[in-house]
């Protein structure tokens, strides 16, 4: 008896589709996709920001007599306030 429920359960396993589609779902059961399209775009983001960043490094840590920190010291920079209207830091 345990064996033929065994069996029924496997065959019933067996036609449960593996993948179920956004449009299959009930209306309770759908999520907001608007939260997906900002999680991606704010992730794209960070990794063009990381990419950057490395980037960055990597041509600073020649110049630098311990380049572990070329990481440390980009980030750094970009966290620190900066006047970006004249080179001598006067705005005026």
């Amino acid at each position: 008896e345990l064996q033929q429920k065994k069996d029924d359960i496997i065959e019933k396993k067996k036609s449960v589709d593996k993948k179920i589609t956004f449009n299959k779902l009930d209306e309770n059961q759908r999520f907001d996709t608007s939260l997906n399209d900002k999680k991606f775009f704010l992730d794209t983001i960070k990794i063009i920001a990381y990419r950057a960043e490395t980037a960055m490094a990597n041509l600073i840590k020649k110049q630098m007599s311990n380049p572990e920190q070329a990481r440390s010291l980009i980030r750094r920079i970009y966290s620190s306030d900066a006047d970006s209207f004249s080179p001598s830091g006067n705005s005026s």
